[in-house]
């Protein structure tokens, strides 16, 4: 296993483990993937399941025991999160309602590949990692386009002692751009991917972090940094394979 694959299966299990603790916490879903409306039977019990089965995903995926069942798990998980129960928000056309589908559609990706990763070699292995990559690729360009349209927000986000705010915010976001492109077009992929996860985990060290430290109590902050936690982890696992595919 090399250093990419052990970094994004660290970061998409502390994630996964962060999401399961906070919704065990407060018997809910993760406010920012908001996807189970309050009329929905049961919604508290299901809150309950889906913390407890995310909280053991984690786990399991920190401690490598059970990783590919970890995986297949997320996999289809968010998968089903993402399609399925954030279709209603994209149909209704609420704003910036096809991010949060983007955002988990990338984590399913991610798993999706460490589960083949981790498959003995087969006829369909190679494919199906090409499949999670190039489906992972799809989604960068989508959190660009989220940094130019809320270039604002982006910008606010950034820590103080960091200068020319408008200016990272537009790098940043021509940046997942052009990683998505490069990914899929197959323009120094590995590269590229590289690059994507470098900055995904700049995001976590540099801005997740210390607003969780400045604000432990809120839950918010603690969902943002899950958030940010496997959408690292997704992209080291793809800049893993690739890596593989390059030696």
């Amino acid at each position: 296993m090399n250093y990419s694959e052990t970094a994004g299966r660290t970061a998409l299990g502390l994630g996964a483990l962060g999401l399961g603790v906070i919704s065990l916490i407060y018997a809910d879903f993760a406010i920012t993937w908001q996807p189970v409306p309050d009329w929905i039977p049961a919604r508290t019990a299901l809150a309950y399941a889906s913390g407890a089965l995310l909280a053991a995903a984690g786990v399991a995926l920190l401690v490598d025991r059970g990783t590919r069942v970890a995986a297949a798990f997320l996999a289809a998980f968010m998968t089903f999160w993402g399609i399925v129960l954030q279709a209603p928000r994209v149909l209704a056309g609420e704003e910036a309602a096809w991010l949060a589908p983007a955002e988990i559609l990338a984590v399913a990706a991610g798993a999706w590949t460490l589960y083949w990763l981790n498959a003995a070699e087969n006829e369909f292995r190679t494919t199906a990692i090409r499949l999670g990559v190039k489906f992972f690729a799809l989604t960068a360009p989508v959190f660009g386009i989220a940094h130019f349209l809320y270039m604002e927000f982006t910008a606010s986000v950034i820590p103080a002692w960091i200068p020319w705010h408008l200016f990272w915010a537009w790098l940043t976001g021509v940046g997942h751009a052009a990683a998505g492109v490069a990914i899929l077009l197959g323009i120094v992929p590995r590269i590229a991917a590289t690059l994507l996860a470098a900055m995904f985990s700049g995001f976590v060290l540099l801005v997740h972090v210390p607003r969780v430290i400045g604000d432990a109590g809120n839950r918010v902050e603690w969902h943002l940094l899950s958030t940010a936690l496997l959408l690292t982890g997704a992209a080291w696992i793809v800049t893993s394979a690739l890596t593989r595919r390059s030696t």
